[in-house]
């Protein structure tokens, strides 16, 4: 079964506007980056997803300047989350342009995570939506689709019927009717067609249970052999088949034609067979014995790899197939495919399905690697406790707590996922973990850093004694890895932690200090840096004056040498004094 693919609905639009409206020949300035969903435009880019955006709105104000595009996403509810997400920002940016988009879905598909609720939350604050309910159909729009359906107009006992069974629900209705017709249950009275072999009471239930299996087994009576096998492949398939690859997989081409001349079955175009309905196909799909169901999924995901095909949907086939390993690999290389087009949703997901077919130990740097992308793409798209799993399971493996340098890596950057989320207990202990491994290590640059944020954040919560502390190991690895302009960043902190503390005259000779040795090494960053920690302990030291000519001082070397976010830090103390 086809899974929801990453864009796949915009790149099934965008094909469809290239082969419309020649795309290729308009010279749009955004358009290679759409290689990035149009693998055939050969197009080598990494452009983000905000350049992605402006690249799709482009096309389609263009397109719509000649003539109105109208893009029905149907069936919302199964749509990927990465297409969903980027909705808004399409919608917004063409409001002037005549463009509409139409969002099918089913309330009840909806879990209150799902992305379709924060979806609508977006939406509903821009002028141009609209939410429409549709509910079941009234008797009398009943009794039209029946008549529709069918040859001759249908009694109105035959409505009542069938009104009664469906609730009015338009595929049942539609469905109900046609499994009659077919069957031959329905004979012309003179008030219209009506249910053969009335009962006593000069009606009958309809001749089928009340559910819809029974109703799809109706229009498969007589459908056997190789068709019924090829039926079966195609309920694997999806609900729109590719007929020659389902002649390949049948092996048999008279079965396919013999299949598209079945009620459940229809040739959509001259490559393409649908179901009549998706519940069609679920009902087919789920009476296939599982047996049976796991040999021809191995042969559907074989078939699949040898094309080139997608590899989550590959994965999807081999995971039914029950061939795990093969599985796996298919959703790692799927992750990383993600990853690369930015959809990191999607991406966390297929790493998080890989390694959960992933047994510990086994082909454990290839796992670890994996891990790593996972907590990276977890992160990055705000599943943080998916980012901390990861990291910690990373921390038990052999190859990472043998390794001094790859567990402080881990714990630190367990830290920065600890900090996106508040959990300040948890990140302080995994910035401890990770400077004492740096440390142990001896690899002194990477503790001073760690040593240096710790401090910070004692700082921000007022705990001084372990911001002191934490700023003296700072300065010690600093010293010990011989580089002075972090030597001077961290013994700039260490002096503006001590004013704090009231000790203004030795915070002020240390911050003084870390200004002389920055400047002599003319690091403009560090220099930048020690300026303003000068200027906080003069702040502390009540010198309101001289802590605004070090922030001054501090402002210009930021903006010399373009230290855009050191300015704003600047500029939002100097407001303080």
């Amino acid at each position: 079964e086809a899974p929801n693919l990453p864009f796949a609905p915009l790149a099934h639009l965008l094909r469809a506007l290239r082969t419309g409206y020649d795309l290729d020949a308009r010279r749009l300035p955004g358009y290679a980056n759409l290689g990035l969903l149009l693998p055939e435009l050969n197009a080598t880019v990494t452009a983000d997803l905000a350049t992605l955006t402006d690249a799709l709105r482009e096309v389609l104000a263009a397109v719509s300047a000649e003539k109105p595009v109208l893009f029905l996403l149907e069936d919302a509810h199964w749509a990927d989350a990465a297409t969903l997400e980027r909705l808004p920002a399409l919608v917004a940016g063409l409001a002037a342009s005549p463009v509409a988009f139409v969002v099918t879905h089913r309330d009840e598909a909806l879990g209150r995570e799902h992305p379709l609720v924060k979806l609508r939350g977006q939406l509903r604050r821009q002028p141009q939506f609209s939410d429409v309910k549709l509910s079941s159909l009234p008797f009398a729009q009943t009794a039209e689709l029946v008549n529709e359906t069918l040859p001759e107009p249908a009694s109105e006992a035959l409505t009542e019927l069938i009104f009664a069974q469906t609730g009015g629900l338009p595929f049942f209705v539609r469905e109900l009717t046609r499994s009659l017709l077919t069957q031959a249950q329905l004979l012309p009275t003179p008030t219209g067609l009506a249910l053969r072999e009335p009962g006593p009471e000069g009606r009958r239930d309809v001749p089928i249970p009340e559910t819809i299996r029974d109703m799809v087994a109706l229009q498969l009576d007589g459908l056997t052999g190789e068709p019924r096998d090829a039926l079966d492949l195609a309920a694997l398939l999806g609900e729109e088949v590719d007929l020659e690859l389902l002649g390949e997989l049948s092996g048999s081409e008279a079965a396919v034609d013999e299949l598209l001349g079945s009620p459940v079955f229809l040739r959509k175009n001259a490559q393409t067979g649908a179901f009549s309905h998706a519940l069609v196909r679920e009902v087919v799909r789920q009476d296939i014995a599982w047996s049976k169901r796991r040999l021809l999924n191995g042969r559907i995901a074989a078939a699949l790899e040898t094309r080139g095909a997608p590899p989550e949907t590959v994965g999807r086939y081999w995971l039914d197939a029950g061939a795990k390993v093969r599985a796996r690999g298919a959703f790692a290389e799927a992750a990383g495919d993600y990853c690369r087009l930015h959809a990191y949703a999607d991406a966390t997901r297929t790493a998080h399905e890989a390694l959960e077919l992933w047994p510990k130990g086994e082909d454990e740097p290839a796992r670890l690697a994996l891990l790593g992308q996972l907590a990276q793409c977890a992160r990055v798209s705000g599943r943080f406790h998916l980012a901390v799993q990861a990291l910690r399971e990373t921390l038990e493996s052999p190859l990472v707590r043998d390794d001094l340098g790859k567990t402080a890596e881990i714990h630190r950057a367990l830290a920065v996922s600890h900090a996106l989320t508040g959990a300040w207990h948890q990140y302080k202990q995994a910035r401890q973990a990770a400077a004492t491994a740096h440390e142990a290590a001896e690899r002194w640059a990477e503790a001073a850093a760690d040593w240096h944020e710790l401090a910070n954040r004692h700082t921000d919560e007022l705990a001084l004694a372990a911001a002191l502390a934490a700023a003296d190991r700072a300065v010690d690895c600093a010293q010990q890895a011989e580089q002075p302009e972090l030597v001077a960043k961290t013994l700039g902190n260490k002096g503006y932690v001590l004013s704090i503390q009231g000790q203004t005259a030795e915070g002020e000779r240390l911050a003084r200090e870390a200004v002389a040795l920055a400047l002599a090494e003319n690091n403009a960053e560090a220099s930048a840096y020690a300026y303003r920690k000068l200027a906080g302990t003069l702040e502390y030291a009540s010198d309101f004056d001289g802590s605004l000519r070090a922030y001054d001082t501090a402002l210009a070397v930021c903006r010399t040498a373009n230290l855009d976010q050191q300015a704003l830090f600047c500029m939002s103390c100097m407001s303080w004094i």
